[in-house]
């Protein structure tokens, strides 16, 4: 009979897949549980910066990525990669 981990991992293989060992999850979702508010001001800093002089980039569908433009005007620069 498998154990309940071992049965989330045939649920839900993808940490497997992203090769993600079972540390790095914990450091992670330990660093996500102590976020505070600091952390959320000091991202606000660095989203202000990136407002004056950054650059945002989605990857997305086609005909989603047009849906801005038509919202509001010529508002983003849509690009074909691929």
């Amino acid at each position: 009979m498998p154990t309940s981990c071992q049965m989330q991992r045939v649920i839900r293989p993808g940490p497997l897949l992203a090769g993600d060992s079972d540390e790095e999850r914990q450091i992670w979702r330990d660093q996500v549980l102590s976020t505070g508010v600091g952390d959320f001001r000091s991202f606000g800093d660095v989203l202000e910066r990136v407002k004056e002089a950054g650059y945002v980039v989605v990857l997305g569908s086609p005909r989603q990525s047009q849906r801005p433009n038509a919202e509001r005007g010529k508002w983003l620069d849509v690009k074909k990669v691929m």
